[in-house]
């Protein structure tokens, strides 16, 4: 069984933001088998440097910056989905770049799900030996949010259409979105938590372009 894990990696100016996106990167070419594909979906004219084992498509083409004004160049997540189901896969899926995955985290992607939901779980600052240990000083295990976001192929070529393809990704409120609807038309949905992320100060500005587009979409389904 192919699985498809995408994530849109970030080429950070910060060093610190980008050691912590790295870290990441790496424990999924750790846990990376076989049937398991890496990609990261980027703009065409992104500076993005991966490791072999990652794949690089640069075919996003909607800019939320360029659309509507956002303040960030952020992507629609729909796109990203869209271009995942081109790919020959069994299931795929989108994770955010700085989240550390769990030990055995591609095995729930079983095939018994039409849609698989992650949500995080907090963690405070790793580097490189507490990765090894995979040992994590957890800070909040109740985090709401959810990071990943995996389909059966088949299912979401069925049900893509329910998706609005203006929800822009890395803005409040595109996992809820997907998760509710998620929720509302498949009976085989899974919630888990299986990433961890690196906890920082949360930077969402409810009033953003961006989030006010997102809230709007969100809205039309509650």
């Amino acid at each position: 069984m192919k699985i498809l894990a995408a994530i849109n990696y970030v080429n950070y100016k910060d060093p610190s933001k980008k050691g912590k996106q790295d870290l990441c990167v790496s424990l999924l070419i750790q846990h990376k088998v076989d049937c398991v594909k890496l990609v990261s979906f980027n703009y065409p004219d992104d500076q993005v440097t991966l490791p072999p084992s990652f794949t690089i498509i640069k075919t996003l083409k909607r800019n939320s910056a360029k659309e509507i004004g956002n303040w960030k160049p952020l992507p629609y997540i729909k796109e990203i989905f869209d271009q995942c189901a081109k790919e020959d896969v069994k299931i795929f899926g989108y994770m955010n770049s700085d989240v550390l995955i769990e030990n055995g985290f591609y095995d729930r992607l079983n095939g018994c799900s039409d849609v698989y939901l992650f949500q995080r779980i907090d963690i405070s600052e790793v580097n490189k030996q507490t990765l090894n240990k995979h040992v994590f000083n957890i800070v909040n295990k109740e985090h709401p949010g959810f990071d990943g976001i995996f389909f059966d192929k088949r299912w979401w070529v069925n049900n893509q259409h329910r998706f609005n393809p203006d929800m822009i990704l890395g803005e409040p409120f595109w996992d809820y979105y997907y998760k509710e609807l998620a929720c509302r038309y498949s009976k085989k949905v899974t919630i888990q938590r299986a990433l961890y992320h690196i906890h920082h100060e949360t930077k969402w500005n409810l009033i953003s372009p961006g989030a006010e587009n997102n809230q709007k979409i969100y809205d039309t389904i509650k």
